[in-house]
């Protein structure tokens, strides 16, 4: 993005991906405050008679772009360096046992996502999985502050900020919210353990002269087949498409059992 302010006609230009990346909310409002708009092979131009209207608009730009490349970025982090996987109807009893309320501050929040944060508590930089035992649903302030902070560090945070009285008051309340979560968190591992078990189950019945192995080991996925193991990427059980049947696991065995009969030539 780039923003030249000036008093005659200031231009705000994006490249194709920014533009188009805009949502209809603050597109609608772009087209209202604009002049005009203008095309390249590369960038997209509005024109703006306005000063302050395109000083604003700029701004508001440049925060929405900021914010996407920060989730960009987390989602990215969380796809590949945290094990685990959590549903939508994980996240809704999470918000049930917290009881619509931030898991930190206690303040109110209702269902919408636009209403809170997903947050690791052991943050994913430092190994934190994605398995409902490790998330709680914050309000985006405390999300904002706690960033990279492991629980115990944000507990002395707030100790700091609201004093140790309130957050041992809070600390007992999160500690029933806990164990809670850990019930959901066991039952979403079965669930993922049983899926593991289907797909294993039909690739032994047709390669029925090898051993086949695929489980969750220290939450990681691997896969053996007499005796050669793969171990998945830590963000394999969120790629949902790939456990909708065996199919995608079949054809990773079916290339360790042809692997093996080269070494073995």
């Amino acid at each position: 993005m780039f923003l030249l302010c000036a008093k005659s006609e200031s231009i705000l230009s994006l490249d194709e991906k920014e533009d188009s990346s805009l949502p209809a909310s603050l597109k609608t409002y772009l087209f209202e405050i604009a002049s005009r708009k203008e095309e390249d092979s590369e960038n997209v131009h509005y024109y703006f008679k306005n000063y302050d209207e395109a000083c604003n608009c700029g701004e508001r730009i440049r925060k929405y772009l900021k914010n996407r490349e920060t989730a960009e970025r987390r989602n990215m982090a969380e796809y590949t360096l945290s094990s685990g996987i959590y549903e939508k109807s994980d996240i809704l009893k999470i918000l049930e046992i917290q009881n619509y309320k931030c898991y930190f501050s206690g303040e109110p929040i209702s269902e919408s996502p636009k209403n809170y944060s997903i947050d690791h508590l052991k943050p994913v930089c430092d190994g934190g999985s994605s398995w409902p035992g490790n998330l709680a649903l914050v309000i985006r302030e405390i999300n904002q502050k706690k960033h990279s902070r492991t629980k115990a560090e944000f507990w002395r945070y707030l100790a700091q900020e609201k004093g140790a009285e309130w957050v041992n008051n809070r600390k007992e309340i999160c500690k029933i919210i806990d164990k809670e979560r850990k019930i959901l968190d066991r039952a979403r591992k079965k669930s993922v353990r049983d899926t593991l078990s289907k797909i294993e189950a039909e690739i032994a019945r047709i390669l029925s002269e090898q051993d086949v192995r695929l489980g969750l080991v220290s939450d990681e996925l691997v896969m053996e087949v007499d005796k050669i193991k793969v171990i998945f990427p830590l963000g394999i059980l969120r790629k949902k498409s790939k456990f909708a049947d065996a199919s995608y696991f079949l054809r990773i065995a079916y290339a360790l059992v042809e692997r093996e009969a080269n070494i073995a030539t």
